[in-house]
C-alpha cells in the first residue's frame, strides 16, 4: 500500500481520533487503544517539513493548579446534571428580528463535549450572528464552526471573528460599486448612505459568501499565531435578505429546513416524498465527505488516498466507494491520508485552515444553495455534527416543531444529543445549534 509510517506512528493517529483532539469523526467501539508509548520511544513524522514535533495526543497535563478545574462525575464515570449545565452556553433569552415580509425569531446555544481521556479539552465550536450586512437593514448572517485538531478551537474562534467581517465587508464593497454605477448611468452625485443604496441580488450574495470563506482561510494560512497546519474548522453558513436564504457550507456542519404540509400535500403526497408526520424535511446542505463520490474523486485526484481505519490497521486496499448511513453507529468511516503517511486522517473534504490537507484536496470553498422561503417554511436549524451525529434531520426538525420558543428547541436538542451519545459511545462531542423560527 505504500505506507511508510511504523506501527507506534499508526497507534498515535488512532489515539488522536478517538480522543477527540485528532480530526473529527468516531472509531470502531470495539477498536482497542494501543499503550502509551514513552516520550523518548516516539517517532517523528516528517517533523523536518511540517514542523511538528510528533502527532501524539496533546493532552492536557493535570496539575495541583488546575485538579479544581476537573468537571464532577458520578459513579458510572459519566459528568453531574450541574456539570453538564455548567459547559452550555450562549443566548439567554431568543430574539426577534424582521427579514423580507417575514419576522423571524432565533435562538443559538454551545455545549462543551466530555471526553474522559482529556477531560480539560476546551470546547472547539463556535459560532457567529451579523444584522445589517453591509449596511442593509434586514440582512443577517448566521453561522456556526466545528473546529477540530489540537488547535481547533483556535480556528473556530479566528473564523468566528473573520468570516463575519468579510462578509460585511463583501457586502459594502458590493453595494457601493452598484450605488456608483447606479449614480453614472442616471448622471447623479454618489451619495455614501448605505440606507439608500441597491439591495444585493442573489447572485451578489452567493459571490460575497463564497469569497468570505475563501478570504478567511487565506488569512488564517497567513496569520502566523492560528496553527492551523493540522487543524482546522468547518462552516456552515445562512444569509437571509429579502425573501431568499443562502446557505454556503464547507465540511460537514449541517443546515436543515422544515416546512409544514399544505392540504394539497398531504392529500396528494409525493412519491419520491419520505417524510412522515406533519413536517417535509429541506435539506440545504450536503455533507463533504468521502461517502460523496464527486469530493471522492476530487480528493483522489489530488492526491489523498482514503480508508477507515480498520483498513488502515489491516493493509487493505482501497475500496471503490462506501456506502453512506443516516446514522453510523459503528464510526469507522472513511479518512483522508497522504499517500505514505497516518495523517492528517480526515473525515471530511473540505475546511477552513488544514494546511498540510490542503495538499491532498481538502479546500475551503463552499456549496451554496439558495432557497426561496415560502409562507409554509417553519424552522431553519445551523448545527454542528454533534447535533447530528445520532439524529437524523427528520428528528432534529420535529424536536423543534415541539416549541414555540426556539431557545427551547435549542436546549431541548443539546440534551436529546447528549442522552444519544451517551447511550452509543463514552465520550460527547461539543454540539452547537442555532434554530430560526419563521413567524
Amino acid at each position: 500500500m505504500g505506507c511508510s509510517a511504523s506501527k507506534n506512528e499508526l497507534s498515535m493517529a488512532e489515539r488522536r481520533m478517538a480522543t477527540g483532539i485528532g480530526h473529527t469523526g468516531r472509531l470502531p467501539q470495539q477498536m482497542k487503544m494501543p499503550v502509551e508509548t514513552k516520550p523518548e520511544q516516539k517517532t517523528s513524522l516528517n517533523s523536518k517539513s511540517w514542523g511538528r514535533a510528533s502527532l501524539a495526543s496533546k493532552h492536557v497535563t493535570v496539575t495541583p493548579q488546575n485538579v479544581g478545574e476537573l468537571p464532577k462525575l458520578d459513579k458510572g464515570g459519566n459528568l453531574l446534571a450541574e456539570e453538564v449545565e455548567k459547559r452550555i452556553s450562549g443566548m439567554e433569552a431568543s430574539k426577534l428580528i424582521r427579514i423580507g415580509n417575514r419576522d423571524i425569531r432565533y435562538a443559538v446555544l454551545t455545549q462543551q463535549g466530555f471526553y474522559p481521556d482529556n477531560m480539560l479539552k476546551p470546547n472547539q465550536d463556535a459560532y457567529s450572528i451579523k444584522h445589517d450586512v453591509g449596511g442593509e437593514g434586514g440582512v443577517s448572517h448566521f453561522a456556526v464552526y466545528d473546529g477540530h485538531g489540537d488547535e481547533g478551537h483556535q480556528c473556530a474562534g479566528f473564523a468566528r471573528k473573520i468570516v463575519p467581517k468579510n462578509v460585511d465587508l463583501g457586502s459594502r464593497r458590493m453595494r457601493v460599486k452598484a450605488a456608483k454605477d447606479e449614480s453614472e448611468i442616471n448622471g447623479t452625485k454618489f451619495v455614501f448612505n448605505p440606507k439608500i443604496w441597491p439591495a444585493l441580488t442573489q447572485k451578489q450574495c452567493e459571490s460575497i459568501c463564497s469569497g468570505a470563506y475563501i478570504d478567511t482561510n487565506k488569512s488564517m494560512h497567513a496569520d502566523k499565531k492560528i496553527p492551523d497546519t493540522f487543524s482546522g474548522t468547518t462552516c456552515v453558513g445562512a444569509m437571509l435578505y429579502g425573501n431568499k436564504i443562502t446557505i454556503s457550507n464547507t465540511g460537514d456542519s449541517r443546515a436543515v429546513l422544515g416546512t409544514t404540509r399544505t392540504q394539497m400535500e398531504e392529500e396528494n403526497p409525493a412519491e419520491d416524498d419520505d417524510d412522515v408526520g406533519d413536517i417535509i424535511v429541506t435539506t440545504l446542505s450536503h455533507d463533504q465527505t468521502p461517502y460523496r463520490r464527486d469530493e471522492l474523486d476530487r480528493v483522489r485526484l489530488a492526491g489523498a488516498r482514503v480508508l477507515t481505519i480498520e483498513q488502515v490497521n489491516n493493509n487493505l486496499p482501497e475500496p471503490e466507494s462506501w456506502t453512506e448511513k443516516e446514522i453510523n453507529y459503528d464510526g469507522d468511516i472513511p479518512r483522508l491520508f497522504k499517500k505514505t503517511d497516518v495523517f492528517p486522517g480526515t473525515a471530511f473534504t473540505r475546511s477552513l485552515g488544514d494546511s498540510i490537507a490542503e495538499e491532498i484536496g481538502v479546500i475551503a470553498d463552499p456549496e451554496l444553495v439558495t432557497r426561496e422561503v415560502s409562507p409554509e417554511d417553519r424552522v431553519l436549524v445551523l448545527g454542528s455534527d454533534g447535533i447530528f451525529e445520532f439524529l437524523t434531520n427528520e428528528q432534529v426538525l420535529n424536536i423543534c416543531m415541539n416549541h414555540k420558543d426556539p431557545l427551547h428547541a435549542c436546549k431541548d436538542l443539546l440534551a436529546k444529543s447528549y442522552e444519544e451519545w451517551l447511550e452509543y459511545e463514552s465520550r460527547v462531542d461539543d454540539m452547537t445549534v442555532i434554530v430560526i423560527f419563521f413567524e
